[in-house]
């Protein structure tokens, strides 16, 4: 009973982990788009 706990813990955590990663990778996408789209925004206002 007791390592078919900790395999749900550690299977939960990994889950979660991996979730934080994509969801990081995601954001680091967007601002990258955002912040070129800005960018591309001042080229041609001067």
């Amino acid at each position: 009973m007791e390592t078919l706990l900790v395999g749900l813990i550690v299977l939960v955590i990994g889950n979660t982990s991996l979730l934080w990663y994509r969801i990081g990778r995601l954001e680091g996408r967007l601002t990258k788009v955002i912040n070129g789209a800005k960018e591309e925004d001042e080229h041609d206002a001067s």
